[in-house]
């Protein structure tokens, strides 16, 4: 079976709302019959069409009374009629490819532009003879498949017929695979009818048994037009489903026999019996890290194995005859000594003429060909000293033999885009035990969220790399330039001309991509989808017409480059390329081939292992003045060094040899260049070093007792010892004598006397050295404090996996750097001292930005950076330094994902953003509606100004509906710019303190949030009071209290309700509230804002940018209200008198209360001058209230 194949697997497609009634039925099978008399009577015998019903040949003209193309006469006989028949409203050819052989145009297009829910703008189908084999490369299927990924045509679903058979095809438009819906075979009805209208025709009836009633309700649930527009629209969710249900099966089979991992709820492994327990014996020495890395590249092969039987690449139960030989054969080693080692070193690892004699003489290995040493070469210390025991690996093999392994994407079985989304899952088990994802940042991203990000940042950037050619190399106008928005109408619009065609394929070809954390390759196959369909459609106005296959390595090889510090994650993102690459061979191309065609690319120097925050971008940075926000990545040229430049030269030409070569010649210069980057790297290190500490880059070092530090001198930057007693003039004098025989020492005053010493770099380094151990003892016993300031060492790059970008991708920074820095970075992750002093983000908590800023050095002057960041960064106070930067760069979409990662209680955003600043105004807000779950995935994108925003907030929900009254009321000014009132968060660890009979306590009633306060003193212990930190005031008098948290982690809603009293009873506040005094106005009209439906959505759109989880109303956000633009008395009053009414009403009476509410959302209306259009849309958008606040 082909790796294009689509054969039928069991998809069920019951649960999409389908019917078939049977008089319908009836007509259809009555319908056949009469086609069946038409065609009779075309044929030159009856039993000459009795073979071709029973499938023994093929329709020719010859077969034809008139001498009808074969293909016609099916179309015009057949299809047609069953198309007509069940209501499809198609057109001959109305699109077609450019090709000029017209066998690949498309015969049927169907257009679904009237149904909404449908993910495709037309149906396309594919005519064959009769009886013509429909798995084919280039027709039938193989001609629908190449269809769908012609991105021109914007169809997602298709059709192959020849009459008898039909086959329903559906892109999965998140992993661009095709799937196989429906696959109904009328051979065997047409077949009976035929014998029954030969012999005299009878009613249909009595001719078709149930069994054929059932494949004519079968095919008619699927390809009847009514029931098929219910089946595309609902068929993307069955999909989801399908390969959610088998990446869950199949990871948790997964992590048990690699890493013992039962219950992921539990730290550490649940059992032993996996293959970084005890199922492996590794050489002596071997660490925990290798043991993982060498557990996952054997769990790698095996499963690349099994997508190659499915390919048809070695021999269809490949595996299943390796372990039945090793069952019932006499061997005196296990079967991974036997069978395994050999057929990963000796026959796939190596061309067929070297491969050792014992080896050639084995028929199990006949015919397998040599793909490329890159997966199967033995890269870790003493790898083949590794043996794995029969008990797991028989174990694994069982498990792999129990699914059924496909290139094609059939939903019922593991393709690799269901295998990317298991070892993105894996992640967290890459580096480490349970709990390292936490560690690593690192979330399994949906596919639709990736598909977005690669579309956007891939399309848009092509876009203006064709644009400008077309405009400075071929003299297009800029008036017929602006005529194309999107990349595949320009592409479109291109005359037949070869050498224009070739100049934007250039621009292609030199088009860099970037994931500087790839984790499992995610964001990587997704650009490699949407370049590849670039080139296709770029390829449809050219002469030539490169196999699939060719298109993914070029793309691989000359666009795709990714970095991970995880190297288990490393080597998944190869082998994600690498299936990506073996699923567009068929059969037919493997006999086609030669070696050459068939090999796999090295992408050795394409996806390397390392820290993305530690290395050189360029060295001017590091010198760069505070001030100079300027971090554009420097030619290498510039460096100032020729010898630099030319290593650098040097090594990327052997890699661009490398990767034209494949066997042993790429492995010797692989070996060669990985030999001179050891030297170079070591070169480079020294040189990082100096130059941070000429940098003045510093951070402190823990010590954990007062002793020397376990580091070289020349690492010291600075030592402070804080005296325990304060020295007299004497003693220090006494010091001075004994220990200042150089510069960089001095004993420090205070109030008392001597308080401390700093021991300076320039003193450490030049005194003897164990110049600080004798300071230490004689200090003995008087030392209060020990700090110890350093610099970095060559040692701790090492240890922090250093990369250096020039270095490792040359030729991507000669031409400039990356045109697009895409990825998931992590967010949370605690980044060491070091990592931290190497970031120019000055809040190194938000490690995303600190990737952000690291990328900005590492992009083309107008490279893109496309991130998946928390949605915090939009609206919270500790983000608004990302926020003003961002606001000096370019930004250009901004979608809301809500809540995009499964376990995470938090929400996240696309983030894309040109480093440049651009005179530009142009920014696309939007928000991802749906989770993906249930097919209900979509982004909804709005045109918005950038200078719409400002450092407090990205607002991101906007629509011409809302834009009008949040432009009105954020332009008024805020309670913080006209001192309206002041908020004060409560008294800190309050509920800690409690006392006394809890029955006591007043308590008042929020939404989900039960609030406390205290009347009197008597609620607090006596040592709480007598602390010198305990302060009443601000508590102890009449104030506005609200609560802080008004949404929750664990059960967040989609709305804000803002709950406020007033406390007349002068209460202490604990710090789950926060308290407000006004400085103008009464507590009565502050408390009636703070309660108003106007209050609660700006709170909630504006502030909180729609947020669903931990806002919190702290004295900050409370400032960002906005204060009434004037103080109307009318108004005022009103407010005034529906808060005193709710607080007398205490919720008591439910029609009462919701009046008063009504009235006082009216008068905040009219203090803040609202329209009836702008009540309108703050009423449609705020929940009812379905609690009040009682007295507080």
């Amino acid at each position: 079976m082909s790796g294009n194949e689509t054969t039928v697997t069991e998809f069920n497609l019951e649960s999409i709302q389908t019917s078939a009634p049977e008089d319908d039925l009836n007509e259809l099978a009555e319908k056949l019959q009469s086609i069946t008399e038409d065609v009779r009577e075309r044929i030159i015998s009856d039993e000459r069409l009795k073979e071709l019903l029973r499938g023994n040949d093929t329709l020719t003209s010859d077969d034809d009374t008139k001498k009808q193309k074969p293909e016609e006469l099916t179309k015009n006989l057949i299809i047609e009629e069953v198309l007509d028949h069940l209501g499809y409203p198609y057109a001959h050819q109305e699109l077609n490819t450019p090709a000029e052989d017209e066998d690949r145009w498309v015969d049927y297009s169907v257009p679904l532009d009237s149904y909404p829910n449908i993910d495709s703008t037309r149906l396309l189908i594919e005519a064959e003879p009769i009886n013509k084999n429909l798995d084919q490369s280039k027709h039938g299927i193989g001609q629908v498949r190449s269809w769908l990924h012609h991105e021109p045509f914007e169809s997602n679903l298709g059709i192959a017929t020849d009459g008898l058979k039909w086959v329903l095809l559906k892109k999965d438009t998140d992993t661009h695979t095709i799937n196989e819906v429906e696959t109904c075979d009328l051979t065997e009805v047409f077949t009976v009818l035929f014998d029954d209208v030969s012999t005299g025709k009878s009613s249909v009836e009595d001719v078709l048994t149930d069994a054929h009633f059932d494949t004519l309700e079968t095919f008619y649930r699927a390809f009847g037009f009514d029931n098929f527009t219910n089946v595309a629209a609902g068929v993307q969710s069955i999909i989801r489903r399908k390969k959610k249900e088998i990446s869950e099966s199949f990871y948790k089979q997964y992590i048990e026999l690699v890493f013992g991992i039962r219950d992921e709820d539990t730290d550490g492994r649940d059992t032993d019996r996996c293959l970084v327990g005890d199922g492996i014996d590794a050489p002596p020495g071997t660490s925990e890290e290798e043991r993982r890395l060498f557990s996952v590249k054997l769990m790698n092969r095996l499963i690349f194995v099994q997508f190659l039987e499915d390919t048809g690449v070695v021999a269809d139960g490949l595996m299943d005859d390796i372990r039945t030989r090793h069952e019932t054969g006499s061997h005196l080693t296990d079967c991974y000594k036997t069978f395994i080692k050999p057929l990963i070193y000796d026959v796939f690892n190596t061309p067929p003429g070297k491969r050792p004699d014992k080896i050639q003489e084995n028929d199990l290995y006949n015919d397998i060909p040599y793909l490329n040493g890159g997966l199967f070469r033995a890269t870790l210390d003493n790898e083949k000293a590794y043996t794995v025991t029969d008990t797991v690996l028989l174990e694994i093999l069982d498990m792999l033999e129990d699914y059924q392994f496909s290139m094609a994407g059939k939903p019922d079985e593991l393709d690799p885009s269901i295998l990317g989304t298991v070892f993105e899952q894996t992640i967290n088990y890459l580096a480490g035990e349970t709990g390292a994802q936490k560690d690593l940042g690192a979330y399994y991203t949906p596919d639709s969220i990736t598909r977005f990000t690669a579309v956007r940042s891939v399309k848009d950037d092509l876009l203006a790399a064709f644009k400008e050619t077309l405009k400075e190399d071929w003299g297009w106008r800029q008036g017929e330039l602006d005529h194309y928005d999107e990349v595949y109408e320009l592409i479109e619009g291109l005359s037949p001309n070869q050498d224009v065609v070739e100049d934007l394929l250039d621009d292609v070809d030199n088009f860099y991509v970037l994931d500087p954390a790839c984790g499992s390759g995610h964001f990587l196959t997704s650009v490699l989808h949407e370049v590849v369909a670039v080139r296709r459609a770029l390829y449809e106005k050219h002469e030539d017409s490169p196999h699939p296959q060719q298109l993914k390595k070029q793309t691989i090889l000359n666009n795709l480059y990714g970095v991970d510090i995880v190297g288990p994650g490393v080597e998944i993102t190869k082998l994600r390329l690498w299936l990506s690459i073996m699923a567009e061979i068929t059969n037919e191309d493997i006999e086609d081939m030669d070696r050459g065609e068939l090999a796999l690319p090295n992408v050795a120097f394409n996806i390397r292992e390392g820290n993305s925050l530690v290395g050189y971008t360029d060295t001017s940075r590091l010198r760069m003045d505070d001030d100079d926000a300027e971090h554009r990545q420097s030619h290498v040229g510039e460096w100032g060094t020729d010898s630099i430049e030319k290593l650098v030269e040097e090594r990327q030409k052997q890699i661009n040899q490398y990767k034209k070569l494949y066997g042993e010649e790429a492995h010797d210069i692989e070996d060669e260049i990985d030999e001179k980057d050891r030297e170079y790297n070591q070169q480079l290190n020294e040189k990082l070093v100096d130059d941070l500490r000429d940098a003045g880059v510093t951070f402190d070092h823990e010590m954990e007792s007062i002793e020397v530090p376990d580091l070289p001198t020349e690492a010291l930057h600075k030592v402070s010892i804080g005296f325990g007693t304060p020295l007299d003039e004497s003693r220090k004098d006494e010091l001075e004598d004994l220990f200042r025989t150089s510069k960089g020492m001095r004993i420090n005053s205070g109030n008392d006397g001597y308080v401390s010493m700093t021991l300076f770099h320039r003193y450490l380094v030049g005194t003897p050295d164990d110049r600080l151990e004798e300071i230490l003892d004689e200090l003995d016993g008087n030392i209060g404090s020990f700090d110890v300031e350093r610099y970095l060492t060559v040692d701790d790059i090492e240890d922090l996996q250093y990369l250096h970008w020039p270095l490792e991708f040359y030729e991507v920074f000669d031409s400039g750097g990356f045109d697009v820095v895409i990825g998931n970075p992590p967010y949370g992750i605690d980044l060491t001292d070091a990592e931290s002093a190497l970031g120019t983000y000055p809040d190194e908590n938000h490690s995303s930005m600190v990737f952000a800023a690291r990328s900005e050095q590492l992009t083309a002057a107008d490279g893109q950076i496309a991130f998946v960041v928390p949605k915090a960064l939009t609206y919270a106070y500790r983000w608004q330094d990302a926020r003003s930067h961002l606001l000096d760069c370019d930004l250009n979409y901004l979608m809301d994902l809500r809540e995009a990662f499964d376990g995470v209680d938090q929400e996240q955003i696309i983030l894309m953003y040109t480093p440049e600043e651009s005179d530009g105004d142009h920014v696309v807000v939007g928000r991802r509606n749906g989770n993906g779950k249930n097919g209900d995935d979509e982004f909804v994108e709005q045109d918005y100004t950038q200078s719409a925003f400002d450092a407090d907030g990205f607002f991101m929900w906007v629509d011409d509906e809302n834009e009008g009254v949040l432009t009105k009321l954020s332009n008024y000014d805020t309670i913080d710019d006209v001192g309206f009132a002041e908020a004060t968060k409560g008294m800190d660890n309050f509920k800690s303190s409690l006392t006394g009979d809890p029955n006591d306590l007043l308590a008042y009633r929020g939404d989900d949030v039960g609030q406390f306060r205290f009347v009197s003193h008597s609620y607090l212990d006596d040592d709480v009071q007598d602390r010198s930190d305990f302060h009443l005031a601000g508590h102890g008098e009449k104030k506005v209290v609200f609560q802080r948290i008004l949404a929750h982690v664990v059960d967040p809603t989609d709305r804000v309700i803002i709950q406020c009293a007033i406390d007349y009873d002068e209460a202490c506040v604990p710090d789950t509230a926060i308290h407000a005094t006004p400085n103008e106005g009464s507590l009565e009209l502050l408390c009636g804002l703070l309660n108003s439906s106007l209050f609660a959505w700006y709170a909630y759109n504006r502030i909180y940018n729609r947020a669903i989880r931990s806002m919190d109303l702290t004295p900050i956000y409370f400032g960002r209200l906005p204060a009434p633009p004037e103080m109307d008395a009318e108004a005022i009053e009103t407010i005034e008198t529906q808060t005193t009414e709710l607080h007398e009403l205490q919720g008591r009476n439910e029609s009462s209360v919701m009046e008063a509410y009504e009235k006082l959302d009216e008068a905040v209306f009219d203090l803040y001058e609202l329209t009836e259009e702008e009540r309108a849309v703050i009423k449609k958008e705020t929940p009812p209230r379905r609690e009040t606040l009682v007295d507080a």
